[in-house]
């Protein structure tokens, strides 16, 4: 294959899709399946002729409430029916959904409410969070007030509403210290959902898993791409998703037939089945989508042989290509040269590039940065000319090219690999994380001194973040408390070390090269005997990949997450002690989980 056809070959992916917003489309499908279930929001099931009524009912009330086209909704709650028929509502009205998760710190709440300058703040929390929050008074509603009576209203349709209109903002990590708000058109969501729609070839009978973080990329479609065919989409709140075992009887139940995982996500789900000695599980699962980070090839072949029938879609894409990019179909036999998967190619409407750092094309089986064009790119970052200029590169031919950061290669076939990254971007189970965001949070501790972060992979191959600080003075516990009222509990670093000084480089900049080895370094020298206190203490011990810990310390303030906790519950079980996982949040430090 020459290098002038290299790109021409594998984007060849035009395709001609229905020219129609998203909320118009789920309105549509709601008239024409009106008897059948689209929702399951635990006990309640919801027909698709109940959601269009409420979707009506409340996008009529938005325009009472003069929500003006083109104005962005911080929508703020958990996965629910109520969140669905919000988000739908207020794009059919012409507004611009802005989902934001329960679980994210006030302050970064209230950055984004800023940021966007949302006319309104809908929060669908009992207990109305955002009350907390100054200034919202004028423009904070309940889902009470939003729904108000049930007498069915067509709302007056904005005139300047169009495919090319903004449908949502997600926000994700920013290289600034801030998030960045990523605008996303209903042209680009459609583009993706009918794609998905075309290769996977979704019907009536199959359940979608909605269980991912509202302020993440991939909620999009398991909200949106059931009530475009037909299906049923099944909820599950935040709290239930992290216990393993819960996660796994509800995808028994609901028959569940599509969903996704992050890799260590997966991991532990595998790990479950596999001490359970379940046979043959979930025969309705069809497909898991592979998301957010690269997935190895052991835990393919852990997957493959767990499951007759279920597949695993590698599918590569990021916020600012309406989740999607490329994608792979994994075999269930597996070429055996292989050491890793790759990422396949472009889905429909979708052209990939690779470039060189003097902006000149790649070869075959050369590495470059990957670049993306075509229908599925976000219009830019919201209130961001800079980022978006610098990211969204305008070509001679009048296209727009999304400069990843990621590196890529075009192997002999045309199928094409990830190979890493080119800045300070990781992947922390599965959600991006600007490592300068997080030391810029730090910085702004008092005299904090000199502060260094790095992502490392910790005794279970999953990536975590290590932070290095030089002053003694500066309490470890204290500095997690100040991060968790400003970060995500993922962006939050698990381990931290004291260094005399930080080392550095020829050009007198912080060597991270140096201070993995440092931190190797203290992984190989570590203790290794091993403690018979108890059965929890070895438990923790190797979750935590700890030597030393206090009864009154907790779980998540020495370096666990939700992740490990589900680890121990698992190691529990093994043991026979049957314990749940909101038992264990519930005692989070040693001495009250040993009491359990």
């Amino acid at each position: 294959m020459m290098q002038t056809n290299i790109f021409d070959s594998i984007n060849q992916t035009d395709k001609n899709y229905p020219d129609i917003t998203l909320s118009e489309f789920i309105l549509q499908e709601c008239k024409i399946y009106q008897s059948q279930v689209a929702i399951i929001d635990y006990e309640k099931k919801i027909t698709y002729k109940e959601l269009g009524h409420v979707i009506l009912q409340i996008a009529s009330n938005l325009q009472g409430f003069h929500l003006e086209p083109r104005s962005a909704v911080i929508v703020l709650g958990d996965r629910s029916f109520e969140l669905i028929a919000t988000a739908a509502a207020v794009m059919h009205c012409g507004g611009i959904y802005v989902p934001v998760d329960i679980s994210y710190p006030a302050k970064r709440i209230e950055y984004m409410i800023k940021n966007t300058g949302a006319s309104m703040v809908i929060d669908l929390t009992r207990e109305v969070i955002t009350r907390k929050i100054k200034g919202l008074e004028n423009i904070r509603y309940t889902y009470s007030e939003i729904v108000g009576n049930q007498n069915e209203k067509e709302p007056l349709m904005s005139k300047i509403q169009n495919t090319d209109s903004t449908a949502y903002i997600i926000y994700t990590s920013g290289t600034t210290g801030k998030p960045k708000g990523v605008a996303v058109s209903h042209k680009a969501i459609m583009n993706t959902l009918f794609w998905l729609s075309e290769q996977f070839l979704l019907n009536q009978k199959d359940v979608i898993a909605f269980k991912t973080s509202i302020g993440f990329t991939d909620s999009i479609w398991e909200m949106f791409w059931p009530l475009l065919n037909g299906a049923k989409l099944s909820i599950i709140k935040n709290e239930d998703a992290k216990s393993i075992s819960f996660l796994y009887k509800w995808f028994e139940r609901e028959q569940i037939s599509y969903t996704q995982f992050v890799p260590s996500m997966m991991k532990v789900f595998l790990e479950y089945i596999e001490e359970q000695e379940i046979e043959k599980p979930l025969p309705n699962l069809s497909w898991v989508f592979n998301g957010g980070e690269h997935i190895s090839i052991d835990l393919v072949k852990k997957f493959n042989d767990c499951f007759e029938k279920a597949r695993i879609a590698d599918i590569y894409g990021m916020t600012e290509s309406a989740i999607y990019a490329t994608y792979y179909l994994i075999e269930k036999e597996l070429n055996e040269k292989w050491d890793e998967t790759p990422i396949g190619i472009p889905i429909a409407n979708t052209k990939v590039y690779l470039y060189r750092e003097d902006g000149t094309l790649c070869t075959q089986n050369e590495m470059g940065e990957i670049c993306i064009s075509g229908i599925s790119m976000a219009k830019g970052y919201w209130k961001d000319e800079e980022s978006t200029a610098r990211k969204f590169v305008k070509t001679d031919d009048g296209q727009v090219r999304y400069h990843t950061g990621d590196l890529g290669m075009i192997d002999d076939s045309g199928v094409l690999w990830y190979c890493g990254r080119i800045d300070g971007q990781v992947k922390i189970r599965g959600n991006r994380v600007e490592i300068n965001e997080v030391e810029k949070v730090l910085h702004n501790i008092p005299s904090i001194g000199q502060v260094a972060v790095i992502a490392q992979k910790n005794h279970y191959g999953e990536t975590i973040l290590i932070c290095f600080l030089d002053n003694e003075e500066k309490a470890f516990a204290d500095i997690r408390t100040y991060l968790r009222e400003i970060l995500p509990e993922y962006m939050v670093p698990q381990k931290y070390y004291y260094v005399k000084e930080m080392p550095l480089s020829v050009n007198n900049k912080i060597d991270r090269t140096k201070l993995q080895e440092m931190y190797s370094y203290f992984m190989e020298n570590k203790e290794k005997e091993e403690d018979k206190e108890d059965l929890l203490y070895t438990i923790w011990k190797n979750v935590l990949d700890l030597d030393e810990f206090s009864g009154q310390d907790d779980f998540f303030d020495i370096g666990g997450d939700s992740i490990g906790l589900a680890r121990v519950q698992i190691e529990l079980e093994k043991q026979g002690y049957a314990v749940s996982y909101e038992q264990l949040m519930s005692n989070r430090t040693f001495e009250k989980m040993r009491a359990l």
